[in-house]
């Protein structure tokens, strides 16, 4: 069995039964509950949850211990995704049309806020002691601050229509928007798995290493994937004027007349097939693809290394590190 048919697995088995327990299919009003599993029901690697096992499982202990942390994290990370598709104009969600677009933006919004109290009953309802509640709604909380502050930057980025943006700032936005969250499925994972405070810091930075890599590989994915793969529209981070690292570099390497031309496009979230494939081309001219890539490479690679001293061999940890892997190659 691959790392990926291991995690849907595991999802299904594990996670997505939890997930029916706290939020039921039939619950009223159907404004909320049938739309939360409309989305829901598109699928979604779950990957956050599955890690979060596989921590606590490292450190010899049973999964089940974490198994309600990690289904919070997993309704909060599908609530962002519903309301991040309204603050992106986009149109695709995993082959779909997005809920807003199917259901309207007012039911789409209430859907979501539905999906984040789901989020604390699904804590708040753990059979956990109390003190195992409240340090795991401590981890997630500081991941969540981290998830809006990163979701502000970037939008605050197109508000003021800012380009003067490096490789390090970018990190740091992406660190929180996406690395934090699976930075806090693996802390929360070591925490109940009894973890010692260093070694929660371990797995904390191996998560959010990854997840800087896998937010890299889902920028490339968006400007050279395979769309039946991907299930979102190629190029829509061009027409949502998207700051990638791909962007930034090919922005310090273009010449003028060529970054004015991006960023009037980018700007004005170009629906033009052709003005999309020139910026796709240029990114291909200057290799800030292969940069990219390169970079999410490098990001991984530490991060495996300092999870193969820090902590040790053992089944769980090796699929920890072939997760990492699959962020790498990943074609969805």
């Amino acid at each position: 069995m691959d790392i990926f048919d291991y995690i849907q697995n595991r999802a299904k088995t594990e996670i997505e039964p939890v997930m029916e327990e706290m939020i039921p299919r039939d619950g009223k009003p159907e404004e909320v509950n049938k739309l939360i599993w409309e989305f829901l029901d598109l699928g979604g690697k779950r990957f956050r949850p599955v890690m979060s096992l596989l921590c606590c499982e490292t450190l010899g202990e049973d999964s089940k211990k974490t198994i309600y942390p990690a289904v919070a994290i997993e309704l909060f990370h599908n609530f962002t995704l519903i309301h991040d598709d309204i603050e992106d104009n986009s149109q695709m969600r995993r082959g779909k049309p997005c809920l807003h677009i199917r259901n309207g933006i007012p039911l789409a919004i209430n859907a979501g806020d539905g999906l984040y109290n789901f989020v604390w009953e699904t804590i708040i309802n753990a059979p956990m002691p109390t003190n195992k509640k409240v340090e795991s709604q401590k981890i997630i909380v500081k991941a969540f601050s981290e998830v809006l502050k990163g979701q502000a930057t970037e939008i605050g980025w197109h508000h003021k229509k800012e380009w003067n943006i490096d490789e390090e700032k970018y990190l740091q936005m992406i660190g929180g928007k996406t690395g934090a969250l699976i930075g806090a499925s693996c802390e929360v994972g070591a925490y109940c798995g009894g973890a010692t405070k260093s070694k929660r810091k371990v797995f904390r930075e191996y998560g959010e290493a990854i997840g800087l890599a896998f937010q890299i590989q889902d920028d490339v994915l968006n400007v050279v994937g395979d769309f039946d793969k991907y299930k979102k529209e190629i190029g829509g981070d061009i027409t949502e004027g998207k700051r990638t690292l791909m962007i930034i570099k090919l922005l310090q390497k273009a010449t003028p007349e060529e970054k004015q031309f991006i960023i009037d496009a980018l700007d004005k979230h170009t629906t033009n097939q052709q003005e999309i494939e020139k910026i796709i081309a240029l990114m291909k001219k200057y290799k800030t693809i292969d940069y990219a890539k390169k970079k999410a490479y490098s990001i991984v690679d530490k991060a495996k290394k300092k999870m193969e001293r820090k902590i040790e061999k053992g089944e769980a940890r090796d699929k920890l590190l072939e997760i990492a892997d699959f962020f790498l190659t990943r074609d969805l």
